[in-house]
């Protein structure tokens, strides 16, 4: 039988209309591959030069997301969706027009749409999510899985590069090599103040320490599984040393994300290993990653490298050094506890606390649509400053009356709900459980085995690690390829 064309034109310019699920899929994993990646790629520029502007990071998502939305079109067109993933398509179908809903009553249209600029997770950039995630449920195969969490290891190991020639190199240091210890000491004149000590804190290519340990959690937890579980013995040797240096870098990101996701991927590799019965020598993997940590800790406590020779979370610094230096999206950290004594500010549990609680307050005030997409700051500010060009910008530079703001709260749960309203933090509790349930069904049925496993480890560890960290640019594509795969077909 003959393929099909439409007005007379050839078979090759037809390919859609012919293309099977079987080649779909196959494109579908090529581009998904690349969008795991490529946020990455388009950080070099930005990390390398202090001349290219913060705006070229929103790239990678903008070329994948476009692709995706093609990839989406198609799948759709050829009934590729089954009924099966209806909930999970249907939920995140309702973050979008609450979305869009809540973008247009936001306080700034322009960046509920667009995102904030350095951040990009506006409107728009959720569209992509939703493109990427039906890109993904139609990828079928176990190679194509094992495909994919090569594609996020390789993410991860192109991060943890850069964040050590950051760490060793002059010449890639970043504000972040350059973030203050707030401890006090008192100088040879009897004055006490803050400590002039800093810490050597990486990021990688993902803009922010906290959202480096965000992604490394995830690639970690693949890679104990992968090699917990994987037969090829070059790639279980690939993951085991991509997982020791993964791990080696964590520990400068001295975040609190980092260490709860490397104890997170840690148990779910011996729950692996036990409960699929796989050998114990393959937990060398987990060995050679606390070996790797280990390291890390004599390094900084030693003195090495010209780093400050104590270790502890530095979450407040680095998070107001991301918002309020780098971007100039928020005010700066003068709380009024942290004028009366500034070493609260490296109080994890403060930290935490003070951005969770101001976040209820707005969730309080605009329960159902919020504050709209990156516009949180919005809610809290007191005096608006405009740029030259009319840009309204938030900077505790210009302004005492903007201390103590913040862009990102740090539990994407309660963001969401603040920045996109209740019901779109409804849809995404129901888009998680959803595939996380659906996924653990399947592999009790014996229908996923294998790498085919780690897609629901990702996304398990994702959401555990929302609880205190938050959605970036940096890794929310390679999330939402993972959970786009749970979502999908058991073939």
């Amino acid at each position: 039988m003959s393929n099909k064309t439409l007005f007379n034109t050839s078979e090759k310019s037809n390919f859609i209309l012919n293309m099977t699920e079987e080649k779909y899929s196959a494109i579908a994993s090529k581009v998904l591959c690349l969008t795991c990646i490529l946020g990455a790629l388009f950080a070099i520029p930005y990390e390398a030069s202090k001349t290219v502007g913060v705006s070229i990071i929103s790239g990678g998502l903008a070329v994948c997301g476009v692709i995706c939305m093609i990839m989406a079109l198609i799948a759709v067109l050829k009934k590729f969706i089954t009924k099966r993933m209806l909930i999970p398509i249907g939920a995140f179908g309702a973050m979008l027009v609450f979305g869009l809903i809540s973008t247009i009553n936001s306080f700034n249209f322009n960046i509920a749409f667009y995102g904030a600029d350095g951040r990009g997770e506006g409107f728009l950039a959720l569209i992509f999510y939703f493109c990427i995630f039906i890109t993904a449920v139609t990828v079928k195969g176990k190679k194509k899985f094992t495909m994919l969490s090569d594609a996020l290891i390789v993410t991860c190991l192109v991060n943890s590069l850069w964040a050590l020639l950051q760490l060793f190199i002059d010449k890639f240091h970043n504000i972040y090599r350059a973030v203050p210890l707030t401890t006090l000491e008192t100088d040879e004149n009897g004055v006490t103040g803050p400590s002039k000590d800093f810490i050597h804190a990486v990021c990688g290519l993902s803009y922010s320490p906290i959202f480096l340990a965000f992604l490394l959690s995830m690639g970690l937890c693949a890679a104990f599984i992968g090699t917990a579980l994987n037969e090829n013995k070059n790639r279980r040797i690939f993951y085991g040393v991509s997982a020791a240096v993964m791990s080696f870098v964590m520990v400068f990101t001295y975040s609190l994300v980092g260490w709860v996701g490397f104890a997170a991927a840690v148990i779910f590799a011996l729950i692996t290993v036990f409960v699929k019965k796989a050998p114990k020598i393959r937990l060398v993997s987990v060995a050679g990653a606390a070996a790797a940590t280990v390291l890390s800790l004599v390094i900084i406590m030693t003195g090495s490298l010209g780093i400050y020779s104590k270790y502890s979370l530095h979450d407040g610094p680095i998070m107001w050094n991301d918002s309020w230096f780098r971007l100039d999206s928020s005010g700066n950290y003068n709380t009024p506890d942290v004028r009366e004594d500034i070493t609260v500010l490296d109080d994890t549990a403060y930290t935490y606390n003070y951005l969770n609680k101001h976040t209820f307050n707005i969730i309080k005030r605009y329960p159902l649509l919020g504050t709209g997409p990156e516009n949180l700051v919005f809610a809290m500010v007191y005096e608006d400053i405009y740029t030259s060009d009319g840009e309204l910008k938030i900077t505790g530079d210009n302004s005492v009356l903007n201390e103590g703001t913040f862009d990102k709260c740090y539990n994407e749960y309660l963001y969401i709900a603040a920045t996109r309203g209740l019901p779109s933090l409804l849809a995404f509790l129901v888009l998680l459980v959803s595939v996380i349930a659906g996924s653990l069904k399947k592999i009790r049925a014996g229908k996923l085995s294998g790498m085919q496993i780690i897609p629901v480890s990702v996304v398990l560890i994702s959401s555990l690690l929302f609880i205190v960290g938050t959605s970036s640019i940096a890794f929310a594509p390679v999330f939402w390829v993972f959970a786009g795969l749970c979502a999908g077909s058991e073939d």
